[in-house]
């Protein structure tokens, strides 16, 4: 779930031993069987979210992301409760799988990570357009790729992309995840510090900052 972008932890912070917030589990569990049927522990029709995506090589995202947009069904089997017991029909993936036609260099299913823009909003930074420049800037490592859906362009950051980004930036966001305080406070704190967002000869990023600049704030220095 987290190669897929479903989840994020709370902090990337290495030492912290349990990164991830159970609340986020509970929280897309009950979303996605708040409309399930409850289908028989007995019926071969149906299969689990992992098993489906692992079996037609989709990616856990895209059948979330249909379940959400109610064109796939949903299912709950009975004594199963949590995410395992979350079911999706056979034949409407199969369905899937074989409208999918893939394209050269297009998002693979296969392919770890997350849209940049669907990254970005992760951060806090809604504006895709000043996310998407920071990358064609050369501050963001990213692959441009062909969306097999759309059949347009789209920046893809793998996993190591994103940990590059962490490496060197922080946001509101993703400081608050990491230390625990509030969004408010923290922006008290860079005032107060005249810590500035990163703007390199006056370009605008958004809220975007240094992380070396946050050693304080991070308790490291």
């Amino acid at each position: 779930m987290a190669e897929s972008g479903i989840l994020h932890p709370r902090t990337r912070v290495e030492k912290v031993k349990n990164p991830w917030r159970i609340s986020d589990g509970i929280k897309l569990v009950s979303e996605l069987s708040s409309e399930a049927i409850t289908v028989d522990d007995a019926d071969m029709n149906w299969e689990t979210l992992l098993r489906a995506s692992r079996r037609k090589e989709i990616g856990l995202d895209n059948l979330i992301a249909r379940v959400r947009d109610k064109s796939l069904a949903v299912g709950q089997k009975s004594g199963e409760p949590g995410f395992h017991g979350l079911v999706v029909p056979k034949h409407d993936v199969d369905t899937i799988a074989t409208s999918a036609r893939p394209t050269p260099k297009s998002v693979s299913a296969k392919l770890p990570g997350m849209a940049a823009a669907s990254f970005g909003r992760s951060l806090g930074l809604r504006d895709g357009g000043v996310f998407q420049a920071m990358i064609e800037a050369g501050y963001v490592p990213a692959s441009k790729l062909i969306n097999p859906r759309t059949k347009r362009p789209q920046y893809w950051m793998n996993p190591e992309n994103m940990a590059a980004f962490h490496r060197q930036f922080v946001t509101l966001t993703s400081l608050s995840t990491e230390t625990g305080q509030h969004r408010n406070t923290l922006k008290m704190q860079l005032k107060a510090k005249g810590i500035s967002r990163f703007s390199p000869e006056g370009q605008d990023f958004g809220p975007v900052y240094l992380r070396d600049d946050m050693t304080e704030i991070l308790g490291l220095g």
